[in-house]
């Protein structure tokens, strides 16, 4: 007998056990027809079982992000995907690494524009060695909760861009950290964080200086057009 390409010997053992059932059944329901009604809704059961576990058998695995964690290190660095993104400009991608804490991003060379951090376990933003060409980060989906503003000052300058969806930001300091931090700052993501529960917000960023274009606090702006 050939085996079945698609569902293999799951298939042909559970056919089997199918055909079985549906005769046994015939017969009892012959002999007593009250039992027809009972044997109905006992290979209505059957039969769901079946189909869930061809389900499981043929479910498409999930991707999950990696779950150990992953310190980062020139090599790492070395070996990861470096690309030009639709902008034109140089990036590189770090992103679902579980990398609990930036360093060593003195091995980048000061090469790229951007750098997606995205997916990964970092709780504080510092430790930037002097990147002066960089200009986007990309760090949704991360555990931050602090800004090193003197570092972010001192040593990525420039920075333009910053994406922070997803993340654990709660104080209004933060924000202002931040703004201290990035003062070229231009577009800034804050969607999914604690602190966008703080109705202020946005009247807090401008108080700290910011000359962004574009604030994503959507959820913000629709609770000040109503109070």
């Amino acid at each position: 007998m050939s085996v079945c390409p698609l569902y293999g010997r799951h298939t042909i053992a559970l056919t089997k056990h199918l055909i079985k059932y549906v005769v046994i059944t015939f017969l009892i329901s012959m002999l007593d027809k009250r039992l027809i009604a009972t044997s109905a809704r006992c290979f209505g059961c059957f039969f769901s079982s079946v189909h869930r576990l061809f389900c499981s058998l043929h479910r498409r695995p999930q991707w999950r992000p990696n779950s150990t964690a992953m310190r980062l290190s020139a090599d790492i660095i070395s070996q990861a995907e470096q690309r030009s993104n639709p902008l034109g400009e140089r990036e590189i991608v770090l992103r679902g690494l579980a990398i609990p804490s930036i360093e060593h991003l003195g091995a980048t060379r000061d090469l790229f524009d951007t750098i997606d951090f995205a997916d990964n376990r970092i709780s504080r933003l510092e430790n930037f060695p002097r990147l002066l060409r960089l200009s986007s980060l990309f760090l949704s989906g991360n555990s931050i909760e602090s800004i090193d503003a003197k570092n972010l000052k001192k040593n990525v300058p420039n920075i333009t861009n910053l994406v922070l969806t997803d993340n654990r930001i709660e104080g209004l300091h933060e924000i202002g950290n931040i703004a201290e931090g990035c003062a070229k700052l231009e577009f800034l993501t804050l969607t999914g964080n604690p602190v966008t529960s703080e109705f202020l917000i946005l009247n807090g960023a401008l108080a700290f200086g910011y000359s962004i274009r574009f604030f994503n606090v959507l959820r913000l702006y629709c609770l000040g057009t109503t109070r």
